[in-house]
C-alpha cells in the first residue's frame, strides 16, 4: 500500500538482493524479498521467520508512485527514504524507535496490572499531607483486595521499589481520576536525566509530584524557584514524612500544578530541563473524555461517586459512548481499546478513519486506529458498543497514540448491576 494505492511490486529472491556478507546466514535465501524492511530489522531475524520484526513507517523521499514501484523493483537505493520501527513495538531497536527501559517498565506495569498478574503497579498515595510509596492492585486476587496496598503487603518485588528513589528524582504525574488508578494516587512518570525515553504526554492541566533526594534539594530549589515566577501559586516544594520513602533517610516532595496552556508551556519546558529530553518528546494534550449514554441516549450515571468510572450494565446490552477532548480541542487522531467483554464488531463509525489493529498483547483488548478527517466530528464522536460479557473484562479506553489513560485519555469499567 504506497501512497493509500494498493499496488502490486515484484519481491526479486532475497540472495539475488543482498549483499555477500549475508552469505551463509539465515536470510539468505531463495524466498522473496520483503520491499519494505528496517535498516537494522535483520539483527532481531530469527530462523524461520518469513515477516519483517515489527510494523514500520516509511518516508519515500519523495518520489512518485511509479518512480518508487521502480525502484524497489530493481533494488536501487532510495535517497532520503528510512524506514523505521513504530515507536514502542520493539524493545532497543537499531533504528532508534525501540523502547528505553523506562517505557519497558511502565508498560510491564501496565501489562501486568490488567491481566491481573502482578501483586501492584507503584503509586504515590497522598495521606495526611504527604505522598506516599505504595502499590496498586486493580483486581481482586487471591492474596490480596482490590485497592492500595503498601510495600509490606507485596509479597514478591514489584517493579519499583524505595531503593530505586535514593539517587534520582523521580517525576509522578497525578491521577486525573479518568482511568486505573483512584485519583488521590499519582502515577510513575520519568526519572530525571531520561534522555532515552520515549514521549511524555502532558495534560492540559494536571499536578506532577516529585521525589528529591536530599542531595539534590538545593539544586531544585533553584529549578522550582524560576519555575515558580511563571507559576506561582502552583510550584512548592516542602520535606518528605512518609515511612515507605524511609529509604531516602531525608528527602523532598515537590508539587507543580497547573490548569492552563500557558502553564503547560513552562511544566514542559521544566521537565526537559530535568530529563534532558528534546522539546519534541514532550507532547501538549487536551485529554480525551467519554460520556456513557443507554440504548435511549439517555446519560448513564457512574455506580457512586466512589466509583466514578464504573458504569452498570446487563450483558447484552447496548450502549453509546460520546467522545471529545478537553475544552473543545479537536479529536484528529486517537486511540480506542476495547476489553476481551465487549464486542468490537459493533463499532460504526462514520465519516472519518478507523483501522482495527488487533488484539492489543498488553491488556488482551481490541486496538483500533482512528483519525477524524470530517470537520462536523472534530467537537464530539459517537461510538455503538455492545456488551458481550462481564466475565472478560468490559472496558472501554481513548488515549493518544503512544501516550496512557492517565496521561491523555479515560477508562470507563462495565460492572454487573447483581454486583452494586
Amino acid at each position: 500500500m504506497i501512497g493509500g494505492i494498493r499496488s502490486y511490486v515484484p519481491q526479486p529472491k532475497r540472495r539475488d538482493f543482498l549483499p555477500e556478507e549475508y552469505q551463509g546466514t539465515d536470510i539468505w535465501d531463495a524466498s522473496p524479498r520483503h520491499p519494505l524492511l528496517c535498516l537494522n530489522g535483520h539483527y532481531t531475524w530469527e530462523e524461520g521467520e518469513d515477516k519483517t520484526p515489527s510494523s514500520f513507517t516509511i518516508n519515500s523521499g519523495g518520489y512518485t508512485l511509479s518512480t518508487l514501484k521502480n525502484r524497489i523493483e530493481r533494488g536501487d537505493n532510495i535517497f532520503g527514504a528510512h524506514f523505521k520501527h513504530w515507536f514502542g513495538e520493539k524493545d532497543e531497536c537499531h533504528c532508534g524507535n525501540g523502547r528505553d527501559a523506562g517505557q519497558i517498565l511502565r508498560d510491564e506495569q501496565r501489562k501486568a496490572a490488567l491481566a491481573n498478574r502482578t501483586n501492584g503497579t507503584p503509586v504515590l498515595q497522598y495521606f495526611d499531607g504527604t505522598y506516599e510509596l505504595r502499590f496498586h492492585i486493580q483486581k481482586e486476587t487471591a492474596e490480596l483486595a482490590a485497592g492500595i496496598h503498601s510495600v509490606g503487603e507485596v509479597d514478591s518485588p514489584p517493579a519499583l521499589r524505595p531503593n530505586d528513589l535514593q539517587e534520582s528524582v523521580s517525576v509522578w504525574l497525578k491521577s486525573r481520576d479518568v482511568g486505573n488508578l483512584p485519583g488521590n494516587c499519582a502515577g510513575f512518570l520519568c526519572f530525571e536525566n531520561s534522555t532515552e525515553s520515549n514521549n511524555l504526554f502532558i495534560p492540559d492541566e494536571g499536578m506532577i509530584v516529585l521525589i528529591i533526594p536530599e542531595a539534590r534539594k538545593e539544586e531544585y530549589q533553584v529549578h522550582l524557584r524560576a519555575l515558580k515566577e511563571y507559576i506561582p501559586d502552583g510550584v512548592k516544594m516542602k520535606p518528605g514524612k512518609a515511612d515507605t520513602l524511609s529509604a531516602l533517610q531525608e528527602y523532598r516532595q515537590g508539587t507543580i500544578e497547573w490548569n492552563d496552556t500557558v502553564s503547560q508551556e513552562h511544566v514542559k519546558s521544566f521537565i526537559q530541563k530535568i530529563t534532558g529530553l528534546e522539546m519534541r518528546k514532550l507532547r501538549s494534550t487536551r485529554p480525551l473524555m467519554m460520556e456513557v449514554c443507554d440504548g435511549d441516549y439517555m446519560n448513564v450515571t457512574p455506580v457512586s461517586v466512589e466509583r466514578l468510572s464504573d458504569f452498570a450494565m446487563d450483558g447484552g446490552e447496548n450502549f453509546y459512548v460520546k467522545i471529545r477532548r478537553t475544552r473543545n480541542a479537536p479529536l484528529e487522531g486517537f486511540r480506542l481499546l476495547l476489553g476481551p467483554g465487549i464486542i468490537a464488531t459493533t463499532l460504526r463509525l462514520n465519516g472519518l478513519e478507523a483501522s482495527n489493529l488487533g488484539i492489543d498483547e498488553s491488556s488482551g483488548g481490541t486496538l483500533w486506529k482512528i483519525f477524524v478527517r470530517v470537520p462536523s466530528l472534530q467537537n464530539g464522536l459517537w461510538a455503538t458498543l455492545q456488551v458481550q460479557s462481564h466475565d472478560e473484562e468490559a472496558w472501554v479506553e481513548v488515549f493518544d497514540h503512544g501516550s496512557t489513560v492517565e496521561q491523555s485519555g479515560t477508562r470507563i469499567q462495565i460492572v454487573s448491576k447483581e454486583s452494586v
